[in-house]
């Protein structure tokens, strides 16, 4: 799989590009003309109700969408994690739990404990940390491998370069798989 930024073709396996990739993708992210991208994107969903996990392209500009809005939070908070209860989407906990609610699908799982999953910050769970469960993209507000593979990539920093260059967002480099929620 590759991407094309500024018209530069990049492929998703070849590391010695991913400086430069990652330059372009943060070129892009700060464009003013991009702020609105993640909001277009809800908007999409929304109006053309496009499951992201029946469609790779649907998923591709899904991942985008949340790769733009998780960037532009943490450019302006300075941090993405969160920990508090008090910053906790109010339907996560309905599919994780002893006695979860709503049943996960599309390969999701739950915790057990919310208490475990808050203090691991939700890490895999689809959305923006514990805060915002992105259910229009995985389906669900469970955890999933792609998800998973995406807060690995984003562990050393949002603004490293595998995951300033949306890896593990986009495709999963390790699995080869472009649609894994």
């Amino acid at each position: 799989m590759f991407i094309i930024i500024d018209d530069v073709q990049f492929d998703v396996k070849n590391g010695a590009t991913k400086s430069e990739e990652a330059e372009k993708m943060k070129a892009l992210l700060d464009d003013p003309e991009f702020e609105f991208f993640p909001a277009a994107v809800r908007l999409i969903h929304d109006e053309l109700n496009l499951k992201g996990w029946e469609s790779s392209a649907a998923m591709f500009l899904y991942r985008m969408g949340m790769a733009a809005e998780k960037y532009q939070l943490g450019r302006d908070s300075k941090t993405l994690r969160y920990n508090k209860r008090g910053e906790l989407d109010p339907v996560t906990p309905d599919y994780h739990g002893v006695s979860p609610k709503l049943k996960c699908t599309y390969n999701g799982w739950s915790s057990a404990s919310m208490d475990d999953l808050i203090a691991d910050q939700c890490r895999g769970v689809c959305g923006q940390t514990c805060a915002s469960c992105w259910k229009w993209v995985c389906g669900d507000c469970c955890a999933h491998h792609g998800c998973k593979r995406h807060d690995e990539f984003c562990s050393d920093g949002y603004f490293s370069s595998d995951c300033l260059t949306a890896r593990g967002v986009l495709w999963d480099t390790e699995t080869d798989t472009p649609l894994d929620c």
